[in-house]
């Protein structure tokens, strides 16, 4: 079962994604910027994280979404490559290269709709249902 956490400064905004995630069959924890213990948050790997990059309330030292995204890259320890998914408010072009940069796997905007979140993934994760239609 795929392991994500998803880090958004609103937990009521993150409750959706989690939903969306568990219905896919996915551990899925929720952790606010503020609330996330690097120590215990990635002691554990996830396959994937999901990241608001306008989240508020950084741990110290961290000026934006891109820095947690780079944290996780630096320590998810599966010995795989870090699968990322950010969501944003920001189409503008600077925000996409960076993504570039951080070698993002999704780029998704919001206002984020339930069906775009599930089928990312699934795509990102190789998790599609292929079992037939009843």
């Amino acid at each position: 079962m795929p392991r994500v956490l998803v880090i958004d400064d609103c937990l009521t905004t993150g409750a959706p994604l989690r939903m969306v995630l568990q219905n896919l069959g996915m551990e899925v924890y929720c952790e606010t910027p503020a609330g996330l213990d690097i120590a215990k948050g990635w002691s554990e790997p996830v396959d994937l994280l999901v990241v608001d990059l306008e989240a508020e309330d950084l741990p110290q030292n961290y000026h934006s979404g891109w820095d947690i995204v780079q944290m996780f890259k630096d320590y998810n320890y599966t010995g795989m490559e870090p699968k990322v998914v950010v969501v944003t408010e920001s189409n503008y072009l600077s925000s996409r290269l960076l993504g570039n940069v951080h070698a993002v796997s999704a780029y998704l905007l919001k206002p984020l709709r339930a069906d775009d979140l599930a089928s990312t993934v699934q795509r990102i994760l190789g998790t599609w249902d292929v079992s037939p239609a009843k």
